[in-house]
């Protein structure tokens, strides 16, 4: 949840003295200024993740087959010519 600029205000006047402004910024950091600047959940990384690996592995399985099949047409050329 979001904190309004009022709230941010109120916390940090109080925080800071307290445990000082560098403290208070970092904390305050954690806490998102606007509903778009929500934090991530675990969940939702989870799933980034798993299709960023899927992604990956459809990549590296394209990159072994067009290496097999450059390394196939380079054979026959050498076969052929050499």
């Amino acid at each position: 949840m979001a904190l309004s600029h009022k709230h941010r205000s109120v916390l940090f006047e109080y925080l800071s003295p307290r445990v000082g402004e560098e403290v208070t910024e970092a904390l305050m950091a954690e806490f998102p200024a606007r509903d778009g600047d929500e934090a991530v959940t675990k969940e939702f990384l989870r799933a980034e993740v798993a299709e960023l690996r899927t992604e990956i592995a459809g990549l590296q399985s394209r990159l072994i087959t067009t290496f097999v099949a450059v390394s196939a047409l380079a054979t026959t050329i050498i076969v052929a010519f050499g």
